[in-house]
């Protein structure tokens, strides 16, 4: 199973905003004394879209979704 990737969406604008995502988490992020400040400067999507193929695609476990303590023993939701 492949998908198509409207690669022409991943534009500068798109790019800017995830550098900038980025760096404010990056600041609040808990680092190992030896690791200093780190800083994205920045972010290109290319010109040629990747081919992606889907290789195997299983059940989410409930563990994954919404907080839900009734359902957490249920097992995969189908």
């Amino acid at each position: 199973m492949s998908i198509d990737l409207e690669w022409g969406k991943l534009d500068s604008s798109l790019a800017s905003y995830l550098v900038d995502v980025l760096n404010r988490q990056l600041t609040n992020a808990e680092r190992p004394s030896f690791i200093g400040p780190v800083e994205v400067t920045s972010l290109d999507f290319g010109s040629t879209a990747p081919d992606v193929e889907l290789v195997d695609l299983r059940d989410i476990y409930r563990d994954f979704l919404e907080d839900d303590d009734e359902d957490l023993d249920r097992g995969p939701v189908k």
